[in-house]
């Protein structure tokens, strides 16, 4: 009797693959299995870069073969193995060494910040990498960064952000990194935006009307609340809070109100809002408000949701 040769299913798995542009796709299964959202502290949002950086919208085809490998590897290994660390949390960053730079793309967005950090700092490297709830256009982009460039003997080499939103998939996947010096002695801050879970608020957003964005080309600014509320649940949105300006009595100190999302903001930074003219006006938050108050301004609170600033009189 004649026998066909035969692979073991596992072994096959491992066999080199050519194609390195078919595991960029990252709407292909092995990719779609990374898709997870990091659980965030319930903060708003203010960024802004406190020193100009290099953008590049790379890819990485190594970055990418070596993920297919990793995840064939997996399959080999019983998940009851013993050990402090589960096979599917072996890796949460896809880390190359390329040229003097390391090169660490984002492979599990549902981890904790401290597994990056303990990453990074295998390769020496001090990084806080965070994944924020972020509003659409925010997704799959930097939305903070720090270098800690200020002092003496500071490390002036510049670090390169990886960010590619037009490759996002539909559920918010998206290619995501740092192109880091070796021994790059600074420490480094960054935070990408991420779809956001269910009931979770957003932490960085854009402008309510930008092209993308839930109210995109809708203006409610100067119209009462009832005519706002109309117009937004048109466009599936809902008032999740109002901060109304009051007249303030004399001598009163200001209320502070958490503040709201900010275009291009984390939370980190922001200090909380007070009154609109310190000594005259205070704002406070409100479930409801009459429906002849006034929209002043309008900003993204969550998905389908917003936060009204509103008045007793025109703007």
């Amino acid at each position: 009797m004649r026998h066909r040769n035969r692979v073991d299913p596992l072994i096959a798995e491992l066999r080199p693959r050519v194609g390195a542009s078919e595991e960029l796709d990252p709407a292909r299964p092995a990719a779609r299995e990374l898709l997870a959202s990091i659980v965030e502290e319930e903060q708003e949002p203010t960024v802004a870069p406190n020193r100009t950086t290099r953008r590049l919208l790379i890819a990485v085809p190594a970055a990418a073969a070596l993920a297919a490998g990793a995840v064939a590897a997996t399959a080999l290994m019983p998940t009851s193995a013993p050990g402090p660390v589960a096979p599917q949390e072996a890796a949460a960053l896809e880390i190359d060494v390329e040229d003097g730079l390391v090169v660490a793309e984002v492979k599990d967005p549902a981890a904790d910040p401290e597994r990056y950090a303990e990453e990074f700092s295998a390769h020496g490297l001090d990084v806080d990498l965070k994944l924020v709830p972020a509003s659409p256009t925010q997704v799959g982009t930097l939305t903070y960064m720090d270098q800690n460039m200020s002092g003496e003997g500071t490390d002036d080499r510049d670090v390169e952000v990886i960010e590619s939103p037009e490759n996002c998939t539909p559920n918010g996947v998206c290619p995501v990194g740092v192109r880091i010096p070796e021994d790059y002695g600074n420490t480094v801050e960054l935070a990408f935006g991420r779809v956001p879970k269910d009931d979770e608020k957003y932490r960085t957003t854009n402008s309510p009307t930008a092209p993308g964005e839930a109210l995109e080309g809708v203006d409610i600014v100067g119209m009462t609340v009832a005519e706002a509320k109309d117009v937004l649940a048109d466009h599936d949105q809902r008032v999740a809070e109002y901060r109304v300006r009051r007249e303030q009595p004399e001598g009163a100190e200001g209320t502070r109100a958490a503040p709201s999302p900010s275009p291009g903001a984390d939370a980190s930074s922001q200090p909380p809002a007070e009154g609109d003219e310190a000594g005259s006006t205070v704002v406070e938050k409100a479930e409801d408000v009459p429906g002849d108050h006034y929209v002043r301004d309008v900003s993204l609170w969550a998905p389908g949701e917003v936060m009204l600033k509103v008045d007793e009189t025109p703007k």
